[in-house]
């Protein structure tokens, strides 16, 4: 009797799997394919992000000897090879900063919107907003820059950067009770954040006391 129990299950057991075990094998085979994938893209990011550290490494020493050639093919690889990591936005940002030394303007726009449209960092992204703000300012694009302080909506932690560049921005143009409401905000917003910022504090000093 118990052997003919035992024939029966067996029985069943060879019928489910016949009809589920294909199935479940698909089921593990597509699991161990998606771990090994995700193991792999795993590596390679870390892989990538070591290769662009060594390869940023390379570009401050560039820098700081002053080789400007080697500064900018070194720039040229991050921002092609490794567009999404951090390294490449830091040496787009060096790039403008040069441009601007040099009075290059149009280049060092170029450069910072690269940072705004491909930089993974939402920090890097708003440095590289107001900078860019600067630039269009020093072109006598005051309103275009103001368009680009309005439009940023990355993230309200990097708010009071922008604002305070807003009241740079009005305070150059003479609308001092624009500047003098963008300051305030700006202050606020860093003081909600415990964070101080002596240098906003007296402008907004000499802006009362010019008031």
């Amino acid at each position: 009797m118990n052997e003919l129990a035992e024939l029966e299950q067996a029985e069943r057991i060879k019928g489910w799997c016949r009809e589920y075990g294909v199935g479940i094998m698909l089921g593990i085979v597509f699991a161990i394919v998606g771990s090994i994938g995700w193991h792999y893209w795993q590596q390679t990011r870390e892989n990538n992000a070591v290769n662009a550290a060594m390869v940023y490494e390379s570009f401050v020493a560039s820098i700081q000897k002053n080789n400007l050639t080697t500064v900018e093919a070194i720039a040229k690889s991050l921002l092609q090879n490794y567009p999404k990591t951090p390294y490449a936005s830091l040496a787009a940002l060096q790039l403008a900063k040069q441009a601007v030394n040099q009075n290059n303007l149009s280049e060092a726009e170029n450069k910072l919107i690269w940072v705004i449209q491909h930089g993974k960092s939402e920090s890097l992204r708003a440095v590289a907003r107001t900078r860019l703000a600067r630039v269009l300012f020093a072109e006598n694009q005051a309103e275009r820059a103001l368009k680009m302080l309005d439009e940023y909506n990355d993230n309200v932690a990097y708010e009071p950067l922008i604002l305070e560049e807003k009241g740079d921005i009005f305070q150059r143009l003479g609308n001092l009770s624009s500047a003098l409401q963008n300051y305030l905000a700006a202050e606020k917003l860093f003081s909600e954040s415990a964070i101080d910022q002596p240098l906003l504090s007296m402008k907004i000093s000499n802006l009362t006391k010019s008031n």
